[in-house]
């Protein structure tokens, strides 16, 4: 083995560790704020509106979006006879270089970035995209090609 070979996979090693540091402080950030933000978000968001949700989950990114640390999405299904709809919501949490919160991205109808990463700027970013609605599609209920 050369020497260029080792110090390479020294370096990658290393890599390897900043990536898993990186993921367990952006993971500890997230769980540290999911409480809070979901609250936020079933204050913001009532059942009577849109339903209950088919989904509100969090996800941590490592590599995907390198500022980007992980989003929590929230998913509405509604069926309409031969159709469905299907509403959602997803704010990201973008980290710096030192892996420590900075803003929110909000995307529904619109996208909006918040001026920080508290809660006061999420709710906020929250009301602005809420006044433009979610970002809602809808599609048939059956197999396309699919003759009544």
């Amino acid at each position: 083995m050369t020497t260029a070979t080792i110090a390479r996979e020294a370096a990658r090693r290393t890599a390897s560790l900043d990536r898993q540091q990186a993921l367990a402080l952006r993971r500890e950030a997230l769980l540290t704020l999911d409480r809070a933000v979901r609250t936020l978000i079933e204050r913001r968001l009532p059942v009577a509106r849109y339903g209950t949700p088919v989904a509100l989950d969090h996800t941590v990114y490592d590599q995907l979006y390198p500022a980007l640390g992980g989003h929590w999405t929230i998913a509405y299904r509604r069926p309409l006879g031969l159709m469905h709809t299907i509403s959602s919501l997803t704010i990201a949490l973008e980290f710096d270089r030192e892996q420590r919160p900075v803003a929110f991205r909000v995307a529904g109808a619109i996208a909006v970035k918040s001026r920080d990463a508290s809660l006061e700027s999420l709710d906020a970013a929250l009301g602005t995209v809420l006044s433009a609605g979610l970002l809602t599609t809808s599609a048939p209920s059956f197999m396309p090609g699919f003759a009544l």
